[in-house]
């Protein structure tokens, strides 16, 4: 579980939550705050992120950029704690969250935009 943690890179979270955290601010101050809402962007948010994250650690392994040259935190897949395949799959599965949220947002918030 650490390394699956450690790929998803939780230090990149908070920027990706932090303008959504902020637009639902606003709407409570504007008074069309929605609860639903304010948790699918959320989790719309924070997939598209984990997404990036396992998507740029397979995309680099595949093409070579992480070596053992590479400064910054241990890459997964380059460092062989994830399999290629593993990480691929995990891929596929962020990447259906995040339209599944996605798709939630969408139905939520349809009837807030005029």
């Amino acid at each position: 579980m650490k390394k699956w943690l450690a790929a998803a890179r939780p230090q990149t979270l908070p920027l990706a939550a932090s303008s959504i955290i902020l637009a639902n601010c606003i709407a409570y101050a504007d008074d069309t705050f929605r609860w639903k809402v304010a948790i699918f962007t959320l989790l719309t948010a924070i997939a598209l992120q984990v997404l990036s994250n396992f998507a740029n650690d397979y995309g680099d392994a595949i093409k070579g950029a992480d070596n053992h040259l590479r400064t910054g935190p241990e890459r997964m897949v380059s460092s062989g704690q994830i399999s290629k395949e593993q990480m691929f799959r995990a891929v596929f599965i962020s990447a259906s969250l995040s339209l599944v949220f996605g798709i939630l947002l969408l139905i939520f918030s349809k009837n807030i935009i005029s």
